[in-house]
């Protein structure tokens, strides 16, 4: 039963992934898997055709080819098309000529000219485009040429090249324009563009344009403004606001809702101005009811409120204005705490709440978005977040709208480390979990040229607040190739390898099969190798070195590949080299032999490790770790012995002597010992069991089967049987001239696991 916290994909989510992913269903393409044309059968409503192009360019997999799929709106029909961030060239409008959208978002296509302009206005049914960041698309734009939009409602041209002159000529001609963004154009404060808008412009974003006091007088004719944007993130823009300004602003502009003043500064420094404090402030509201407009002239109902504060601050003034907002920006002009401001949203640094607003508002403006991160972090640092998950998109959004970014990942990462804790953790949804994921495997990837190694700490210490390898598995791949690549980077202090081998060591201790396999061909064995050459070289033992060793036990547990990768790799040389260097650290050493033991299950690998049989019978001696090594190096040399008399090359020590240093090794076991040890299966052991080998095979087998089920008879019992490995023990069992010690030892298993099934 799923639980609340799984919300699994859709039918519809899932088909279109599948369809986004692989063109070929949709389409011909050529042996480069470079889309040519729809097939024949194929047509695509609206509702797909604009998503498939949103998520290529999202992917950043759209190109003119892609493009070139929409050309015949009867086949392929597009209604808003979303291009914006992605390579397509002045080809691809052209193609697009054909169909008829309402939006067309161009937004930071560097790739597109001049000479696509006439292409983008023969859409006439365009209700909505934005140019924004396309400067080469307006660079020859002049008098002579039109612009003739008929129901565009909404244009975006911000970070464009146009004079004041060539703005007033293409604003005049689009007769619908209710809502303008010219952010990053107007460079002189000349606002008289505005003039043919003035009967019906709702929304005005001017952010980082210069603004002059005339500006404003301009911007207050402009009766029907409902939004009005004003910030700037460029300090040499700032614009210096008196409260007189506010006041008029207030008071022209009855309509205004949505009103952003972050970035500004304000001005009360002489006595002039200092004089308006003690002005009246005019109550307006409720605006909309009171606003009469009589033979073009405007009428209001005012109630007048004295307003008299030694110190100003906009947050009071807009208090005692009884004007209410849906929204105030007021980043950098008043971050001051008040309860009482009359807005939905207010964008500061005042509380949670208000940088919440801020990180949600400003995504697209990097400074703002910067700042609020910065403070997000500090803020979360001391309290606790209220609103987690919002809180979650709204940072990956920011981290995901600049990939490359240092000085936004860090904080971005810092935060999601924060708000994957534990107590916040047990409340997300799967897919919260991913958008983390995703946003800071995205951070490592973008950033790791920069081998900025604060970020890559973020991003490692916050994954490790996540279950392994449970929460990766839809990016599995993608996971460990990451991890990996990480630690071949240089840390001086040692934190990264230290992170990311452990989280490499928790991935395949918990994986099998196809994927255990699937990190070795990655290159895990190779990386773990090289992290305990550089330990020798420099002659530290530490935890990275341990955990190395570790997850090559791990990762070449019944997976053969990885074990000849092990060997091909020098991996004995380094065996014997940390066996030299740190003899007397336990845990290493069980690690090793535990390697050494998953080694000598594969045939062709045993030759490698007759040539140490010397060292597997010292090993046998070592009680360090209870029996741990012990039993490692008795498994390893029943292994070799298994390949019988024939295939002995154990250099100076005979297969004799071999064989009774082993069994004197088993009968100084206690059958009840505790392990530390994780069988998956039994069948290596259960091979040695089934085969005609010396009997001291037989013993280390058996007494293997035996303490196991003695000590943990649930778990082993159970393997026992799926393995139909009972059957095995009492064939053996049942064999004429079998030693006492080993008939005793599968009787003795045969009994626990009868006892068990009952």
């Amino acid at each position: 039963m799923m639980t609340g916290n799984h919300h699994p994909a859709n039918l519809w989510e899932i088909a279109f992934e599948v369809v986004s992913c692989n063109w070929e269903l949709i389409c011909e393409t050529d042996r480069r898997g470079t889309p040519r044309r729809l097939w024949d059968h194929v047509k695509l409503p609206w509702i797909i055709c604009d998503r498939l192009l949103n998520s290529w360019a999202h992917k950043d997999l759209l190109h003119d080819n892609a493009v070139c799929l929409f050309c015949d709106p009867r086949k392929a029909n597009l209604k808003r098309i979303n291009l914006s961030y992605s390579k397509i060239t002045d080809i691809s409008i052209m193609t697009l000529t054909n169909q008829s959208p309402l939006d067309l978002d161009l937004q930071s296509c560097q790739g597109l000219t001049h000479r696509c302009l006439p292409d983008v206005i023969k859409m006439k049914s365009l209700q909505a485009l934005n140019l924004s960041k396309c400067p080469k698309v307006l660079q020859n734009y002049d008098y002579i040429m039109k612009f003739h939009l008929p129901h565009l409602t909404k244009l975006d041209i911000s970070y464009t090249e146009l004079s004041s002159v060539h703005l007033y000529l293409l604003l005049m001609q689009l007769p619908k324009l209710l809502a303008l963004d010219v952010s990053g154009v107007v460079k002189n404060g000349d606002m008289k563009f505005l003039e043919p808008l003035q009967p019906r412009l709702t929304t005005l974003v001017l952010h980082n344009c210069i603004i002059l006091e005339s500006s404003l007088q301009s911007i207050y004719k402009v009766k029907t403004l409902r939004h009005l944007d004003i910030s700037v993130a460029e300090s040499s823009y700032a614009f210096q606001l008196t409260p007189n300004m506010l006041r008029l602003l207030i008071h022209n502009l009855p309509k205004l809702k949505y009103l952003d003043l972050s970035g500004n500064s304000l001005d009360t420094s002489d006595e002039e101005k200092k004089a308006e404090l003690t002005k009246n402030v005019p109550y307006f509201g409720p605006i909309d009811a009171d606003f009469i407009e009589e033979g073009g002239g405007y009428v209001y109902e005012d109630e007048m409120v004295t307003y008299r504060e030694e110190t100003f601050s906009i947050s009071k003034f807009l208090s005692n204005c009884r004007r209410t907002f849906k929204f105030l920006g007021l980043l950098h002009i008043d971050d001051e705490v008040v309860d009482t401001l009359p807005a939905s949203k207010v964008a500061n640094l005042s509380c949670e709440t208000n940088i919440l607003t801020a990180l949600q508002m400003y995504r697209e403006r990097k400074q703002f978005a910067l700042v609020s991160m910065n403070a997000f972090f500090d803020t979360i640092r001391a309290v606790d977040c209220k609103q987690v998950v919002a809180c979650v998109e709204a940072i990956t959004s920011i981290m995901n709208t600049y990939p490359g970014d240092g000085k936004i990942q860090i904080p971005g990462s810092a935060s999601l480390f924060h708000l994957s804790r534990n107590n916040y953790r047990m409340h997300f949804t799967d897919q919260t979990k991913q958008l983390i994921i995703t946003a800071l495997l995205d951070a490592i990837e973008k950033c790791r040229h920069l081998k900025n190694v604060t970020l890559l700490r973020n991003c490692g210490l916050a994954l490790l607040n996540f279950d392994i390898p449970g929460d990766f598995c839809f990016e599995f791949e993608r996971v460990v190739k990451n991890f990996l690549s990480v630690l071949k980077l240089k840390d001086s202090e040692g934190l990264l390898p230290r992170i990311y081998v452990y989280m490499c060591n928790s991935i395949v201790c918990h994986v099998e099969g196809d994927k255990k396999l699937l990190v070795g061909k990655l290159g895990l064995v190779e990386c773990m190798l090289q992290l305990i050459k550089t330990g020798l070289e420099k002659r530290i033992y530490d935890e990275v070195m341990e955990t190395a060793w570790s997850a090559l036990w791990n990762v070449t547990d019944e997976t053969p590949y990885n074990c000849k990768i092990f060997v091909s790799g020098d991996g004995m040389e380094l065996f014997l080299s940390s066996l030299q260097a740190f003899p007397d650290k336990t845990d290493l050493l069980r690690n090793m032999m535990g390697l050494v033991g998953n080694v000598a299950e594969v045939p062709e690998l045993r030759r490698q490790l007759s040539k140490h049989v010397g060292v597997f019978i010292k090993l046998l001696q070592n009680k360090s770790d209870g029996i741990e090594v012990s039993y490692n190096a008795a498994g390893t040399l029943s292994h070799i012995a298994s390949d019988g008399p024939e295939h002995w090359i154990g250099g100076s020590v005979t297969r004799q002597d071999m064989l009774f240093h082993l069994e004197a090794a088993v009968d100084s076991w206690d059958i009840n010992s505790q392990r530390n040890i994780n069988y998956r299966s039994f069948q290596p052991i259960l091979r040695l069991l089934d085969g005609n080998h010396s009997y001291q095979v037989h013993l280390w087998a058996s007494w293997a089967i035996a303490n196991l089920c003695s000590v943990s008879p649930d778990k082993y019992c159970e393997l026992l049987q799926k393995e139909n490995g009972a059957e095995t023990l009492e064939n053996l069992s049942r064999r004429r001239g079998i030693p006492e010690k080993v008939k005793t030892l599968i009787d003795t298993a045969i009994r626990i696991y009868r006892n068990h099934v009952k």
